[in-house]
């Protein structure tokens, strides 16, 4: 019997370990549109750590209107992502050394490039790898053993083979994240 990709790709996702961290970050990347493109512009989603949202916001008159609005936040970010992966919003200063969200200079809530800047980038993320960083990075023998059976769980060979490099390069990036970006 074929199951459909959906229940496939899910499940490969939640038995590489990965469900949780792409819904925390979900939270992150859907931030602008759940505070919208002003609030976005004053505080920016940096972390979710065990259902906490990390949130740096550039002033007080900020940090008290969105803590005013935490439980709408909370209900729109449930809506988003499901129940439960955010239980918690904490709002701070920018970090040190890091321009305030909203500063010239720093990227916009519709960015994208914000990511690949690299390192003393502003923004709240740290560099993706490039291919010669997922290149660098091995597997696991238990990791290889979930690549082949996130390929042989889909009928289709195509299909099968676009699971497996997703969740080996998922895997790869998250050690290589891990490893030199430690403190994310």
């Amino acid at each position: 019997m074929s199951r459909p990709l959906g229940e496939l790709v899910r499940r490969a996702v939640e038995e590489a370990g990965l469900a949780r961290p792409m819904r925390s970050a979900e939270v992150i990347l859907r931030w602008p549109g759940i505070v919208g493109p002003l609030a976005a512009s004053h505080a920016r989603a940096v972390a979710v750590t065990a259902g906490v949202l990390l949130v740096e916001v550039d002033s007080g008159l900020w940090t008290t209107e969105l803590a005013l609005l935490t439980p709408t936040l909370l209900e729109r970010i449930a809506e988003e992502v499901g129940e439960g992966v955010v239980r918690e919003i904490r709002f701070v200063g920018p970090r040190r050394g890091r321009p305030a969200a909203g500063a010239p200079g720093t990227p916009g809530p519709g960015d994208p490039d914000a990511a690949r800047r690299g390192p003393g980038s502003p923004g709240p993320y740290p560099p993706w790898p490039d291919r010669n960083d997922l290149l660098s990075v091995g597997l696991t023998e238990d990791e290889r053993r979930l690549v082949t059976g996130a390929s042989t769980a889909a009928k289709d060979p195509e299909l099968g083979a676009a699971v497996a490099r997703w969740v080996a390069l998922t895997l790869k990036a998250r050690r290589w994240l891990a490893r030199e970006h430690p403190a994310r």
